[in-house]
């Protein structure tokens, strides 16, 4: 008996089994304040970023995916609200249940509560759950797991590969495909098959760029154009949106009736989408 739990707990680690009960917990084992230590510039990119804030600038959709459920009488466990989360903050499918219903009520709260201290309170601890170095460069960092298995504990896979006396390093070249950028921007199957639509940017983005010859990735134009860098900017970016989006106004001014004068203008607007997938989305 000894022999065995002695093989099962060398086999499976303790880490891989670990649940977080609470917030502080989860944001705490997942932090990244000290990543700025070595690499500033990226983390201060990351700081501004979208993805820095991704569960408390999304409680709107996440709310209405918790509402659905709940009408149609299913509880909002981890397995439900993963189907958000995996893109969300995917470091939730090590949440306790407790967690994850703590988690609900903060969006429901952040979402739709009257109080505006208690929305900001809610949205504030639901910031701590966000998209961030640990995610990228070591849990989604693998691109094929049923080829290469999964990442490596303590190990931060990049393009460089650079050795570090922090941590563990490992070069991939799937941080810099469009592969990679795929596996969130994009509708989520999970695996009973229901479809999630929250994004349909590489479906575009295969469909209607790549398959009409376009090479550029999405790191091309949201990291390396305009050194951009760990920012990513998206559409809530001006530069990047007069980038993708060609604007054209005619307006003339004529009279309405014969003889008499109603100042109006006719207006003709022209937007021409020169982004490499369909805009807007979402």
């Amino acid at each position: 008996m000894w022999l065995i739990l002695f093989l099962f707990l060398v086999i499976v680690p303790l880490e891989a089994r670990a649940e977080y009960d609470t917030i502080d917990e989860i944001a705490q084992a997942y932090a990244v304040e000290t990543c700025g230590e070595c690499h500033d510039k990226i983390h201060g990119e990351w700081l501004a970023s979208a993805h820095a804030h991704s569960v408390a600038n999304s409680v709107g959709i996440l709310r209405t995916f918790i509402e659905e459920r709940l009408q149609n009488g299913k509880e909002v466990d981890r397995s439900q609200l993963m189907r958000c989360m995996e893109c969300h903050a995917p470091h939730l499918a090590h949440a306790s249940e407790s967690l994850i219903r703590e988690v609900v009520r903060l969006v429901l709260a952040a979402a739709g509560g009257r109080d505006e201290t208690a929305r900001e309170e809610a949205k504030r601890s639901l910031d701590r759950l966000n998209i961030n170095c640990i995610v990228c460069h070591n849990i989604v960092a693998i691109l094929e797991k049923d080829l290469h298995g999964p990442p490596e504990q303590e190990v931060y896979y990049g393009p460089a590969g650079k050795a570090s006396p922090a941590h563990g390093t490992e070069r991939t070249t799937a941080l810099g495909s469009y592969l990679f950028c795929g596996q969130c921007h994009r509708v989520h199957t999970p695996p009973d098959g229901e479809i999630i639509f929250c994004s349909s940017l590489y479906e575009s983005y295969q469909d209607a760029y790549r398959g009409q010859g376009g090479a550029e990735t999405c790191q091309d134009c949201h990291i390396r154009k305009g050194q951009r860098g760990h920012r990513m900017p998206g559409g809530s970016d001006p530069d990047l949106l007069r980038e993708g989006i060609d604007l054209a106004v005619e307006a003339v001014g004529v009279k309405l009736q014969p003889g008499k004068w109603v100042p109006t203008a006719f207006v003709n607007v022209h937007l021409t989408n020169k982004a490499g997938h369909r805009t807007p989305d979402g």
